[in-house]
């Protein structure tokens, strides 16, 4: 079946997890904007340049809990999507900041590259069956996390699944590095033993 190959099951369960996460975080940011004594419009899109010290030193401003689980589920992306965000939007990727309940733009931007690079995972993987443990353990603790993530402010909730994301996406990161170097070194010196 073609469904069955992780290059097209990776990004699509990947997808319909973010999608449960963004309306998850529409309706902890609605419950939390209604307890307030004024509370702001649900949708409000803001995309017109602000003052950046205030963008930069808004630390009160936190992200809902669910786009915080969205950011590190799939944390290449997160950082393509503020590398553009960064260079064509007037906010950079603060602009999140000033849309509720998320930047709309950063979240097409998001899916857009991580869809990119789970389907990149899951082909990597078809042709390398010790990396699907690797890989299965990196989905299933994303799987596993975001119940934790289900709130507007986590507290300590959020913090382990979140060290584990880390931790995840790192391990990851520098076994993909290892073999690159490993598979360059073997091209290389096989190239330099031919002359």
């Amino acid at each position: 079946m073609v469904l069955a190959r992780p290059r097209y099951t990776l990004p699509l369960c990947n997808a319909a997890l973010d999608i449960v996460l963004l309306v998850a975080a529409v309706h902890v940011v609605d419950a939390y904007r209604l307890t307030l004594r004024q509370p702001w419009p649900l949708w409000k899109q803001d995309y017109g340049p602000a003052d950046q010290f205030f963008l930069r030193n808004a630390y009160h401003a936190l992200p809902p809990e669910p786009i915080t689980a969205i950011w590190l589920g799939t944390l290449p992306a997160t950082i393509l999507a503020a590398a553009v965000s960064e260079t064509f939007f007037p906010n950079g990727w603060l602009g999140w900041r000033l849309s509720s309940p998320f930047d709309f733009r950063w979240v097409c931007l998001h899916f857009c590259f991580a869809f990119i690079v789970w389907y990149g995972i899951g082909r990597w993987t078809e042709n390398r069956p010790r990396w699907r443990n690797v890989v299965a353990v990196l989905v299933l603790i994303r799987i596993a996390s975001a119940p934790a993530f289900l709130r507007f402010a986590g507290g300590g909730w959020a913090a382990l699944p979140a060290l584990l994301l880390w931790t995840a996406w790192i391990a990851v990161g520098v076994l993909i590095t290892w073999e690159a170097v490993i598979h360059l070194l073997r091209r290389f010196g096989s190239t330099a033993k031919s002359m």
